[in-house]
């Protein structure tokens, strides 16, 4: 940090020196500080596409999203193969409630490393990140306080009981009471 300090005391223009700081200085507490190092370096070279993704990912990072989708697709309208801003832009969708693009944008970064899938980083990363999003769409949430009346569980909650326990509801709580044995089929 010293260094680059140093160097932009010399040159306050030097663009490397400054997305060198940018980059040290996204931590939680300091985007801001980091978005004006990236802010300056673009506008020193406006067509860097990976400065405009680096800025970007910063960007997600602090959830500015309108933010990261304006960096995001600056950097793809400079090179259109660049997998950082398509990655960037594939979480982005996923932040804004879009797994189904999210999917397709991390899909076609995976078709176009086909001939090194295998060892291409971003490749890998595109698809782990395809299976987390896919494993996190199967899954069920329900979440119900129960704070109503004791009975009959509502808000599309079935009881189903056979021979066994009893399900009710209970100082907000799903209860199952009786006797349990092989038999006994109850479920909430």
């Amino acid at each position: 940090r010293e260094a680059y300090q140093a160097a932009l005391d010399q040159e306050l223009d030097f663009v490397a020196a400054l997305e060198r700081m940018a980059a040290l200085t996204n931590a939680p507490e300091e985007y801001a500080a980091s978005e004006r190092y990236y802010e300056r370096a673009v506008s020193l070279e406006p067509k860097n596409a990976e400065l405009w993704s680096r800025r970007g990912w910063n960007a997600l990072s602090a959830l500015e999203l309108g933010l990261a989708r304006t960096c995001f697709e600056r950097a793809r309208g400079l090179s259109a193969g660049l997998g950082a801003a398509r990655a960037g832009l594939a979480w982005l969708h996923y932040a804004s409630g879009d797994p189904a693009e999210a999917l397709t944008l991390f899909g076609e970064i995976v078709d176009d490393s086909r001939a090194t899938a295998d060892s291409d980083p971003l490749a890998l990363f595109a698809r782990d990140q395809s299976a987390r999003i896919q494993d996190h769409g199967s899954k069920e949430v329900f979440r119900d306080r129960f704070d109503r009346q004791d009975g009959a569980p509502q808000n599309g909650w079935t009881v189903q009981m056979g021979v066994g326990p009893e399900v009710s509801l209970r100082d907000g709580a799903i209860l199952v009471a009786g006797q349990h044995d092989r038999g006994g089929r109850s479920r909430a």
